[in-house]
């Protein structure tokens, strides 16, 4: 299901609006006159939008089964980190590492600031060789771009529309050899990883925020993204007092944060 917010821009700057909405998590605009059509894979992101825009809520649920060449019709490609997230109706700009991702009912396309955020951090965290657990894969975007990186990722969802939005990316992006994909979550996941990454809601954050810390090999890096600056990325840097804080990044109204385990620590 997607959800299309209906904005009027009459008497307002369209450019404006739009790049106040890529900053909020659309995966697509349609631009008419005097109106903005924009696209979101979660209601509660659409009314979020209208909220911060100081509009009435004006929103459409579009049936992925039904209705998703209207969606398909606003998506666009997204800047990431290193790399442009595209679907894979979208021609791809030229010159630049694409990534092709086409979300299904998963979350995930590229757009969110928090799936930004979360690319942007693993760029600086991985290198060619390291082992990645992706926490919540959703589309499997976040384990397609470790992949890209280097690393061997193992991507995990307890949905099983994501695992198959997954394969289907990983398949897509020709990284089968890189990353492995199982339905289950971090709690049933063996081993442990150099780097986890999960972009899920505060709330699922502090559910498996212990299962989440035994992943972390000594030195291990989490990359936490997903929740609201302020106050939530506080609470979620309060959930892991083993951890130390290195980095925190935000964009619009939502934050990522990089900790790491101490050798000493086990």
């Amino acid at each position: 299901m997607h959800h299309l917010l209906e904005v009027d821009t009459t008497g307002l700057d369209p450019d404006i609006i739009s790049a106040r909405l890529w900053s909020l998590g659309v995966v697509g605009i349609n631009e008419t006159t005097d109106q903005l059509v924009a696209a979101f894979t979660d209601r509660d992101l659409a009314v979020a939008a209208a909220d911060s825009l100081g509009v009435k809520p004006q929103i459409s649920a579009v049936d992925d089964r039904e209705g998703l060449d209207t969606w398909k019709s606003f998506a666009s490609c997204v800047k990431a980190g290193p790399f442009t997230i595209c679907p894979p109706w979208v021609d791809p700009p030229e010159g630049e590492e694409t990534i092709l991702i086409d979300p299904g009912h998963a979350f995930g396309s590229g757009s969110h600031p928090s799936t930004r955020l979360a690319i942007r951090a693993l760029a600086r965290e991985v290198t060619p060789g390291v082992t990645v657990l992706d926490v919540g894969c959703g589309s499997g975007v976040l384990s397609v771009a470790a992949a890209r990186l280097g690393a061997n990722a193992t991507a995990v969802d307890t949905d099983p529309e994501a695992v198959r939005a997954t394969l289907a990316n990983v398949h897509v992006n020709e990284c089968e050899r890189l990353v492995s994909v199982a339905e289950g979550s971090a709690s049933d996941v063996v081993g442990r990883f150099h780097v986890v990454v999960i972009n899920v809601t505060i709330d699922i954050h502090g559910i498996v925020a212990e299962a989440v810390a035994e992943r972390l090999l000594a030195n291990g890096t989490l990359i936490a993204s997903g929740m609201l600056a302020g106050a939530q990325d506080q609470r979620l840097v309060d959930d892991f007092p083993e951890l130390e804080l290195i980095g925190r990044e935000t964009e619009a109204e939502w934050a990522a944060v990089t900790m790491r385990r101490n050798e000493q620590q086990q």
